[in-house]
């Protein structure tokens, strides 16, 4: 048995998993689904439309941000296909994510991202288990920057440097978060749908000069205990705004599921 796997999106992140997909037995690229023409051919990737991807793949890999996901996704599940997201964020909207999840008759699965713990907050959830959870973000000023944002915000954080403080630029709920920063959060609806806590996570996001590094800090705690955690990931060299461990968390995903499909990788 061969599972069949057509990308979403062929970026920074796509480009590395088309690589990884090609290192795996039993496993086959049929293609990529790209808004712009020649961006996968160029690496030898057929470039497909929906209804040739849905005929040929298994399995749909979504690395191509969140209008990705409402645009397609609702096709490929009710199409009974399988479809792994690395743009959680799309599940912060209400109504997909009743569609993508209990839809059916296809099925969604959902990468970590950029943070860990996950397992263990999902456990201590469970029946009241957590009363809230704060996920503090800090990052490069500049990498913040928004079209929404007046012209003195933008030219503060483009700036970034000693002359910036560190400055909240949002503090609220998880839908809002995402909302405001498309690129920047899909950490904390990762968190949200791991714990089904989306009415009680705090999203905190910090322009910090001092931010070499992006860093996620989780505090959590309720009657199962207190519990933290600090995530600092290097970024992929060629796309600084993307942490390198999603392409190793999407490519793990892959992986679970090929095995849970009896597919030996």
């Amino acid at each position: 048995m061969t599972l069949n796997i057509a990308l979403i999106g062929y970026g920074a992140i796509a480009s590395r998993v088309a690589s990884g997909i090609r290192d795996m037995t039993e496993v086959e690229l049929v293609g990529a689904l790209v808004r712009t023409p020649g961006t996968a051919a160029t690496d030898g990737v057929s470039e497909l439309n929906l209804n040739d991807a849905l005929e040929r793949a298994d399995l749909f890999v979504e690395c191509a941000g969140v209008p990705a996901v409402t645009e397609y996704g609702p096709n490929i599940i009710a199409a009974n296909k399988l479809l792994l997201l690395a743009s959680v964020g799309a599940l912060a909207d209400p109504i997909l994510r009743r569609t993508l999840l209990d839809g059916g008759p296809g099925r969604v699965y959902v990468t970590n991202g950029a943070i860990g713990g996950l397992d263990i907050l999902a456990s201590a959830a469970l029946e009241g288990g957590l009363d809230s959870i704060v996920l503090e973000t800090r990052k490069a000023p500049a990498s913040l920057i928004q079209p929404w944002m007046d012209a003195d915000l933008a030219e503060r954080l483009r700036g970034g440097g000693s002359n910036l403080e560190s400055l909240v630029l949002y503090e609220g709920g998880v839908s809002e978060a995402i909302e405001k920063f498309p690129a920047n959060l899909n950490v904390s609806v990762a968190l949200a749908h791991a714990t089904n806590m989306w009415d009680h996570t705090i999203v905190k996001l910090i322009a910090d000069p001092t931010a070499n590094l992006t860093k996620h800090t989780i505090h959590a705690s309720g009657r199962t205990g207190t519990y933290q955690f600090e995530i600092t990931n290097n970024p992929l060299p060629d796309s600084p705004s993307t942490s390198g461990v999603v392409v190793a968390s999407v490519l793990r995903g892959i992986r679970t599921i090929a095995g849970a499909s009896g597919v030996s990788v």
